[in-house]
This record gives C-alpha cells, structure tokens and sequence, in this order.
C-alpha cells in the first residue's frame, strides 16, 4: 500500500507527500512496530528464517523508495544488505541489482495485501497501546512487569489469544488472562478498547482513587455552575462568539 501511495504522489509531482509517506511508514510502521513485533520469532530456531526473510525484503523496498530522496546512504545500505542478504524475496526472488540506481522502483504486490491479518494486528497495537498508556498514566516503570486482565469475546478473544505471547513481551506484562468473564478487580486500572476492556492490576489504592473521583467531580461541578451563568447572563450570549455559545 504504500509502494501506491508514493509511486502516486510522485506521479503528481508532490515529492513531500512521497517522502512523508515513505517516512511514515519506516519509522512508524516498520521500527516502531515490526522489528519489535519479530525480536521474539529470532530467538526462535523455526521462526526466525521466515522472520530474517520479510525483513530483509522491506528493507529492500524501504531503500528503493528512498532512493530518489536520499541516493547516497540508500547507496551504502543497500551494498551492506546485499552482502548480508543477496537473495531476497517471499515465495520467489525478487529481481536485483549491484547498484541502488539501477535496481527497478518497487511494484505493487496484491498478494502481499491482507486485510484481515492488518486489521488483526491494529487491533494489537491498540491494546499494546493502551497499556502502555496506563503505565504513563500510573507511573509504572518500564523495567517493572505488570498482571493484567483483558475482557475480550468472538474474533476479537481469538485475535488476542493467538498474538498473546505479543502483548507480554511488547506490554511488559508478567501474567496475562483473556476471557469474557473476568471481573475488574479494585486495585485494577482499566482502559476500554472498542468492546474490549483492559485490566492493569495493583496500580490503584481505593481510597485515593476515591478522593481522585471527588475532586474531578467538584471541579465539573465548578465548571458546569460557571458555564450555566455565563448562558443566563444576557451581556455574555451577546458579546461571546457564537462556537462559544
């Protein structure tokens, strides 16, 4: 999918769109996610050929969409990753070259293409996303490994139990349990995702959670009392824009 967004921006002639797409997708897309994504499936003796394999093809197509932007550094990594990695390619090769320049642009592949498996996965991100938004929210510390409860049913349940190994190693989670009938214990931070909800434990004392509630309601108390007198005052509702309003 990106191979088309770029390749259709540089068709318009809109460089900054290609590049910020490229962009994007190699950090955001392939460091923040991937490569963390496979760290695990390297250590394992099975996986880990079929891990080094879609690796090394995305770098491969990384670089190629790079190259009209930054040809020289494209240049040495792509000499370095044909030393490491001169075949590359899924079911078959893929065409190559010694040089970057004279490589053929990337092509659209629809058989790379799944829904199913990128909806599966955003779905991933999300969770690992909320969690680690409660550990922010909490002041967890990264090296600290948490327990957590995910409330999760259908596809979504079996989405969650086949990448489980996933969410531990990339939430930092000691012990994870995914079911439709667990229960949010009372020292439980939750975060809800869509119809799921997400369970971190031991991070909340009832009693300043208690006192955390109250004031969050008095000071909406505070500013709901202000924003009924602003709109009963007459001078206001004529002087004040009318988004405001």
């Amino acid at each position: 999918k990106v191979i088309a967004r770029i390749t259709e921006q540089l068709y318009v002639y809109n460089p900054s769109a290609a590049i910020g797409a490229a962009r994007e997708f190699f950090w955001s897309e392939l460091c923040d996610w991937y490569l963390e994504f496979i760290k695990p499936r390297f250590k394992d003796e099975q996986s880990a050929p079929v891990a080094r394999s879609v690796l090394s093809l995305a770098i491969d197509q990384v670089l190629r969409l790079f190259h009209p932007f930054v040809p020289f550094i494209t240049e040495v990594l792509w000499e370095r990753l044909h030393i490491q990695c001169p075949v590359r390619g899924l079911d078959q090769p893929i065409a190559s070259s010694e040089l970057l320049i004279s490589a053929e642009w990337p092509k659209l592949q629809p058989d790379w293409i799944d829904e199913q498996v990128e909806a599966d996965f955003a779905l991933i991100q999300e969770v690992i996303r909320s969690i680690r938004d409660l550990r922010s929210r909490y002041q967890i510390p990264p090296s600290k490994d948490i327990d957590a409860l995910i409330k999760a049913d259908g596809d979504s349940a079996d989405v969650l139990l086949r990448q489980k190994n996933l969410i531990l190693h990339l939430g930092g989670i000691d012990s994870l349990n995914i079911s439709p009938h667990v229960k949010r214990p009372a020292t439980a931070a939750i975060q809800v995702v869509g119809d799921l909800e997400i369970y971190v434990l031991g991070v909340i004392d009832p009693d300043q959670e208690k006192q955390r509630l109250k004031k969050q309601k008095e000071k909406l108390l505070i500013d709901a009392t202000k924003a009924e007198s602003n709109l009963n005052n007459e001078k206001f509702l004529n002087r004040a824009p009318s988004h405001v309003v």
